[in-house]
């Protein structure tokens, strides 16, 4: 060890930087301008306080320096080079200002953060400029002290802020955590996000500013804790307070309002249910009030008590009434709407119980007629400005064993019930009876229009069992001319041209007249024409070939089997190949002559066109219907119902558009399939067998096109054969439609329905608008509903007609809504298998409806019958 002492006076310079590791250097008394340069050894250093420059080297150097009483001035300048060197302060207690105190702390906050060799510590109240150095300590009254024993530790005043409800404060480090805080050397938080006494939260950052978000609807006093940290790494917990002021809270929906329902009549009550609505600030006393949905007063049939909360009256008519309540605090609020679905349950009926002012029953002639199989509105057909009806009769046997018959029924403001054997004898009416037996006569019947332009309606009336000139089954249809007394007709006379005409099927086995429809005047001549369908048509198809030898077959039409006769000699010859059973249509011009119209003839174009089925079994024709003008052309379209079209599944069924046209031109339903001169409707699933009835059903969605409407009785969405009807809404285009479709809402809507087996759809019919909205209504039937628990004896919905694709549940009818049901009155009346809209009968200018039960047995057995149901003035909505 060597010992160097500084001069007093001039600036004395050391260096000891060449010495050995083992050397120490004890450099003493070092002042202004004294420079000393230590070497590898543990170095010691003294300084006068005076502006002495020492360079420790290498080893662990010490430097001593004394306080002075007079800050400012030369600072030490001390470099502490490698190793791990030490200040040393000598200082008395009187000179621990708290200056100096605090010059201290940040001396340690320094010392701290050493794992910078280029940092450097100046201060003027140390007088000290100094890098290199890792430890401090304090020679106090010369007792030697760490920082830590010397200086106070840190201290976190208590924080208070101010907040609003529901809104976040963020505070800087100005006025954060830290500003009323202290301890030694520059003070930290831990930072991190904190949850707060009400449940808020709290994101501190190290310099003591935070961000502070109350808990929702939380106000009073807040608080949280925090933790800081000194230069010396010493801790202390502080804790802010923050009075969360209170801000008025709208209230709350809380559960929302469930929709109501009632029936038409019956009184309705509902009360708000306790906790619908809150309020998240505590103690408030809500108010409510009531207004329709659309902000007008209520209805008038409607009350709501403002202090319970209940609503109460007795609508009378059906309709869905929109309500929304409003929750009030007095300045905020909140609202929400609920349905009032008032079903019209009144307006169903039960046609065993049914009263003069709802309508009156039509009972068969005699046990075993099936009165009722059809019916259909008859026009005015004695002039007299009553609305008349006609009902077929197909096992009637006037003219011999199922010969069948068909009646008028003169329509009047009488309303009794009638007795189709007194309009056999001319009272009320007149019978149409069949030429012969088997002719099951009235099967299907149809108002005709003016065929023969007298000014009175006409009527069809098929013969599918007719077996003219000894030729099974080829089926007739006979036009009957109106006429204004109640003497029976003979289908025999018609047949001879005497008051109307007969229409002849073209081959053997068709069943022509199986459906029948007035057509309109498509050719424009002034004369109403019919549509004619013959359901088990064979359609032939002829194909020319060049063979010298060709196969001769013979297709007897009694077995409908074919025979190989050989093969024929000649020159150029064609093949005919059959589709049984595809099925045909035949349009037949109007004409004012009795002459009888063979459909042969309509089949090459004279009198009228052929429409010929798509494929084998088909059965087009099993309904058909004219359905208005679609495509606007002026002339009126048709629709042919094919129920075991396989489309879209074995016998899921088809309908056929056929754009109404002048010319005798026959028209394949092939090229309707493909988009040429109309389009095709293909059944939803397999098995559906749409088409089994179709009908124009006007317009249903009050665009200005009238719509259709397709049963399908096997359709299984509400169970095994619950039956379905499908609107299509009508269209110009040719494009195909395919009921799947439909029943999800695009182009019309489905209509399910009730029950497993009821066969909804075995019969349409358009209604006219009943309920008098603008839109046009529809009749659905389900022959086997077991109305009123009684099994089989059938219902009828009457559907309202609206602009949406949402399908229809004859459920909801069943119940009132959207619509009403007619139930049938007994066991096994199968009512609902004939539906028609019936005009004015009675004169009230209400529209009419009417209704086939074929297995009635009023008169005796399956001597069936038909409802007419009055028009009333609360069907008006």
């Amino acid at each position: 060890m060597q010992t160097v002492y500084a001069g007093t006076a001039g600036a004395d310079s050391f260096d000891a930087s060449t010495g050995r590791a083992t050397d120490i250097t004890v450099f003493r008394n070092l002042g202004a301008n004294d420079t000393a340069i230590g070497g590898a050894g543990a170095d010691r250093f003294s300084s006068t306080g005076t502006g002495a420059s020492m360079s420790g080297g290498g080893g662990n150097d010490q430097f001593f320096i004394a306080l002075s009483n007079t800050p400012g001035g030369a600072r030490d300048s001390i470099d502490g080079g490698a190793g791990r060197d030490e200040l040393i302060i000598a200082a008395s207690s009187y000179q621990m200002t708290a200056a100096v105190q605090a010059e201290l702390g940040r001396l340690a906050g320094f010392l701290a953060g050493a794992g910078d060799p280029d940092a450097r510590f100046i201060s003027d109240i140390l007088r000290l400029d100094m890098t290199g150095v890792e430890v401090a300590r304090v020679r106090l009254d010369g007792v030697l002290k760490t920082l830590a024993e010397l200086l106070p530790g840190p201290t976190a005043a208590a924080d208070s802020f101010q907040a609003e409800e529901d809104s976040p404060i963020t505070v800087g480090a100005a006025q954060g955590l830290l500003a009323n805080d202290s301890g030694s050397g520059a003070l930290a938080v831990t930072a991190g996000t904190l949850a707060t006494a009400l449940g808020g939260s709290v994101t501190i950052a190290t310099d003591g500013s935070f961000t502070y978000s109350p808990a929702a609807n939380a106000n009073g006093t807040d608080s949280f804790s925090y933790t800081v940290t000194d230069a010396l790494g010493r801790t202390t917990t502080g804790t802010a307070t923050i009075e969360v002021a209170a801000v008025n809270d709208a209230p709350v929906l809380a559960a929302a309002l469930a929709d109501q329902s009632v029936t038409a009549g019956d009184a309705f009550s509902f009360t708000i249910p306790a906790g619908s609505f809150t309020d998240p600030d505590a103690g408030t006393t809500l108010t409510y009030s009531a207004r329709s949905a659309d902000g007008s007063a209520l209805p008038a049939w409607l009350s709501f008590d403002a202090a319970t909360g209940a609503f109460s009256g007795t609508p009378a008519t059906a309709g869905t009434f929109s309500v929304t309540v409003t929750a009030s605090d007095g300045s905020l609020s909140a609202s929400d709407s609920f349905d009032i679905v008032v079903a019209q349950g009144s307006l169903s009926v039960s046609l065993s119980s049914l009263t003069a002012d709802q309508g009156f029953k039509i009972i068969g002639e005699a046990a075993g007629d099936n009165a009722g199989i059809s019916v259909s509105d008859a026009g005015d057909v004695n002039g007299d400005g009553y609305a008349d009806l006609l009902i077929g009769a197909y096992g009637n046997a006037a003219a011999g064993y199922y010969a069948g018959a068909a009646y008028v029924v003169f329509g009047s403001a009488a309303g009794a019930t009638v007795d189709l054997a007194q309009v056999a004898a001319g009272t009320g009416g007149f019978k149409i009876i069949a030429e012969t037996s088997v002719n099951v006569a009235g099967y299907a019947v149809s108002a005709a229009g003016d065929v023969n332009g007298d000014g009175l309606a006409d009527l069809l009336v098929s013969a599918h069992g007719h077996d003219p000139y000894y030729r099974p089954d080829v089926g007739a249809a006979y036009v009957v001319f109106g006429k204004t007394d109640g003497s029976a007709v003979r289908l025999s006379d018609v047949a001879a041209g005497i008051g109307g005409f007969k229409i002849v099927g073209e081959g053997d086995w068709d069943r022509a007249g199986f459906a029948l429809s007035a057509a309109g005047d498509l050719n424009g001549d002034g004369y109403a024409d019919l549509l004619v369908s013959a359901v088990t048509h064979d359609v032939a198809s002829q194909t020319w070939i060049d063979e010298y030898w060709v196969p001769y077959l013979y297709y007897d039409d009694y077995t409908r089997e074919y025979y190989d006769l050989g093969y024929y000699d000649g020159g150029y010859y064609y093949t005919t190949d059959y589709a049984p059973d595809a099925g045909a249509a035949y349009v037949v011009w109007g004409k004012a002559d009795g002459g009888q119209v063979w459909l042969s003839n309509v089949a090459d174009g004279y009198g009228g066109f052929k429409i010929t089925g798509e494929a084998a079994d088909d059965n087009a024709g099993y309904a058909v219907a004219n359905i208005g003008d679609l495509n606007n052309d002026g002339i009126t379209d048709l629709l042919i119902g094919a129920p075991y079209n396989d489309g879209n599944g074995d016998n899921a069924g088809a309908a056929y558009v056929v754009f109404g046209k002048a010319n005798g031109m026959g028209v394949t339903l092939a090229d309707i399939a493909a988009g040429t001169g109309g389009f095709k409707i293909i059944g939803e699933a397999a098995g559906d067998t749409a088409g089994i009835t179709v009908t124009g059903a006007g317009d249903v969605n009050g665009d200005g096109i009238a719509d259709l409407l397709v049963g399908a009785n096997y359709n299984d969405a509400a169970g095994d054969n619950a039956g379905a009807a499908y609107v299509v809404f009508g269209k110009a285009d040719t494009a195909t439609v395919n009921l799947a479709d439909v029943a999800a809402g695009i182009g019309g809507f489905k209509i399910v329905g009730e029950a497993a087996g009821d066969e909804a759809g075995r019969a349409v019919a358009a209604a006219g608008d009943v309920n008098g909205d603008g839109y046009a209504d529809l009749l659905v039937g389900a022959p086997y509903n077991d109305a009123e628990g009684i099994l089989d004896a059938g219902a009828v919905y009457l559907v309202f007609g609206k602009a949406s694709g949402t399908a229809v549940d004859l459920a909801d009818i069943a119940r009132g809504i959207g619509g009403f049901k007619i139930n049938g009155a007994s066991y096994r009346d199968e009512t609902g298998f004939s539906v028609s809209a019936a005009g004015d009968v009675n004169g009230d200018s209400y529209a009419d409806l009417l209704i086939g039960a074929n297995f009635d047995d009023t008169k005796g057995t399956d001597a069936g019958a038909a409802y007419v149901l009055y028009g009333r003035a609360d069907w008006i909505g």
